[in-house]
């Protein structure tokens, strides 16, 4: 029976999907608040970068048929992949923290949405993203429609993280 792999362009798309998510560029900007302009080519240098480290690792383990803790033993021994392997488990503690994190201050900015005054808050925002102020008091009242559809907001907090 011929066994189903993966291409190295599929392998490439699965690691660049697990490279590349808002929730980790929202979280960039808590670290580093660049503006627009160089946050968004710093998020694109960094991706870049991140997703071809992920991609050749990926590579390593594919042509080696191991996982990518056998591989990283395979340059740093026995020890090096209990340092990896607590270096990750560290890693996704952190991350849970940065979710819980995001997850408050979106319910904290949806109950503020449902106390503005929408016309005066697209004309706050508006000039920040160059956009025409009933552009973004439209988007902020389908936002708003939403989230009084969803039963006291959980709903629409559940599908955003």
């Amino acid at each position: 029976m011929n066994e189903k792999r993966t291409s190295i362009f599929e392998n490439g798309l699965i690691w660049f999907g697990a490279g590349v998510s808002l929730a980790e560029i929202l979280t960039g900007t808590y670290f580093a608040p660049l503006g627009f302009g160089k946050g968004v080519l710093a998020i694109i240098i960094g991706h870049i970068i991140g997703c071809m480290m992920l991609f050749l690792a990926g590579v390593i383990g594919g042509k080696t048929r191991r996982s990518a803790m056998e591989t990283v033993k395979m340059s740093f021994g026995e020890k090096g992949g209990i340092f990896f392997s607590f270096l990750n488990v560290l890693q996704l503690v952190g991350w849970t923290a940065i979710m819980i994190y995001d997850g408050a201050l979106a319910a904290e900015l949806l109950a503020e949405l449902q106390q503005q005054n929408l016309p005066e808050l697209a004309t706050q925002i508006a000039p920040d993203w160059d956009l025409p102020a009933d552009a973004v008091e439209s988007g902020l009242k389908t936002l708003r429609s939403h989230l009084e559809q969803a039963e006291g907001g959980a709903a629409l907090l559940y599908e955003m993280t």
